[in-house]
């Protein structure tokens, strides 16, 4: 049935009126939001920028552009989802054998996991960090520094993000990897 035809509009001009008389915004005039149109660019950014989309995934299906600042043209996430089914890994090399700072690029806000596991492989072995993405990255806003990590000159090492035992969203953006030498940490 189509009740339109029941609401004669002298009624929705009272409604209306009646609304507006108690406060109510029925057209909204303020500013719109507008998200930005291109997130940083890698390039402009020290060290290697490696950006999710050159990451391989298992899930992290869901793509973001709400929060900024964000690399490129935004970030993935899990859609706080399939726990512990869902993991993005960034493989990487580095020019020269040395020490780097290795960061983590994500969109912070309260309802991302406060517990989001990161696996480092390095010269040494491996190491496992926890990171609170409720916080806002330190660096610029963009990037949480993982550890200062060895790595040996064309050898591939990897980085891996699960959603494993989160508790909330996890977002992934971009990994950083800064030689030691131009890093100011």
């Amino acid at each position: 049935r189509d009740w339109s035809s029941d609401v004669c509009s002298s009624d929705l001009d009272k409604l209306a009126q009646r609304l507006i008389e108690d406060g109510q915004i029925l057209k909204w005039t303020g500013k719109k939001y507008a998200p930005p149109k291109q997130g940083i660019d890698p390039k402009s950014l020290r060290g290697s920028v490696i950006d999710d989309q050159q990451a391989l995934r298992q899930g992290f299906e869901k793509a973001g552009t709400t929060v900024f600042p964000y690399i490129s043209d935004g970030y993935i996430h899990d859609g706080n989802t399939d726990k512990g089914a869902q993991q993005v890994m960034f493989s990487f090399t580095v020019p020269e054998t040395g020490n780097y700072s290795v960061r983590f690029g994500y969109t912070a806000h309260e309802n991302r996991a406060s517990n989001v596991p990161v696996s480092i492989t390095h010269q040494l072995g491996t190491r496992e960090v926890t990171i609170n993405q409720q916080i806002t990255p330190p660096i610029d806003g963009l990037f949480k520094p993982l550890g200062t990590f060895a790595f040996q000159s064309n050898q591939e090492y990897l980085i891996t993000i699960s959603n494993r035992e989160t508790d909330g969203y996890v977002v992934v953006d971009a990994i950083q990897v800064v030689p030691l030498e131009s890093s100011p940490e």
